[in-house]
């Protein structure tokens, strides 16, 4: 749907600060800094909450890629 792609379009953009890091150089202080950011800054729940999920699924996916874990083992 394309109200979907636009959620994750916008919590892609939040988290633009991250891609040139490697992931193991991403702290969970750094996220949760961001994700107050946020808050403070008036983004709604929903938004805040889409950024975080997204960074989930991109980090899951970030680590198994460097591992060369297939998806369908997890």
């Amino acid at each position: 749907e394309y109200n979907t792609v636009e959620s994750y379009t916008h919590a892609l953009k939040h988290l633009e600060p991250f891609y040139n890091l490697d992931i193991e150089n991403i702290t969970p202080h750094m996220i949760k800094n961001l994700l107050d950011d946020m808050a403070k800054e008036g983004y709604s729940f929903s938004a805040v909450s889409k950024t975080k999920t997204t960074f989930r699924i991109l980090s899951i996916h970030g680590i198994r890629q460097r591992r060369n874990i297939p998806s369908q083992m997890h």
